[in-house]
């Protein structure tokens, strides 16, 4: 390998280790008012722990599933988040009518912020990563294959699992709702996804204890 991509690797590997320092959650709507857990997720965590999902699920599904692809772009797809920051989905009010989890204009503003920030990213590759991780990225930021409809759904799934690892059911009763739609919003992919987020939202409610109480 020549010096030139040994440099432009090492500058990538060293900018993506950053994954290691985001952590998900933190400050957010609801999260703001629950006991601090003992450390948050960082984006690392949540990375990895999709891309097993991915593995789980690549021969369950209805159609096929490119598995080489779709670890990829679960590796990939929060890159962006090093410059772009991780966005709440709750919002203002929790409830996601005001950003990219249920309002298309927020949505939008968020993939124009988070292109930027893949821009910048994949431009310390070589010429050829640069292109396809960047669209890998792409694919998944428009939802434009079957492979990154299924890491959005699986996306959602992680973090609600989260969730119940965390709270182990007790939250706001608004958070439970958010919960359980945001869960949803993507499930439709396959049937093996839906079924999925059906036995999570059961174990939601059948873990629920309200926080205020």
């Amino acid at each position: 390998m020549d010096k030139k991509t040994l440099k432009e690797f090492f500058d990538f590997s060293f900018l993506t280790n950053k994954m290691k320092y985001i952590e998900r959650f933190k400050g957010h709507y609801f999260w703001r008012e629950y006991p601090q857990p003992p450390r948050y997720d960082s984006n690392a965590d949540h990375s990895w722990h999709l891309a097993m999902l991915v593995l789980l699920f690549s021969d369950k599904l209805s159609k096929p599933f490119n598995v080489e692809k779709g670890l990829k772009i679960a590796l990939l797809h929060d890159l962006v988040e090093i410059y772009a920051g991780d966005t709440d989905p709750l919002g203002a009010e929790g409830t996601g009518a005001d950003t990219h989890a249920f309002n298309k204009t927020a949505e939008q503003e968020k993939t124009k912020k988070e292109e930027a920030s893949a821009q910048k990213i994949f431009a310390t590759l070589p010429e050829n990563k640069r292109k396809e991780f960047y669209e890998l990225w792409q694919e998944y930021a428009t939802g434009s294959s079957y492979e990154a409809m299924v890491i959005k759904a699986l996306d959602k799934i992680e973090a609600t699992m989260q969730i119940i690892e965390w709270r182990d059911g007790k939250v706001f009763p608004e958070h439970l709702q958010f919960s359980i739609k945001y869960l949803h919003k993507y499930a439709d992919v396959d049937p093996a996804i839906s079924e999925f987020v059906e036995l999570i939202t059961k174990e939601l409610k059948k873990r629920y204890k309200d926080f205020t109480v």
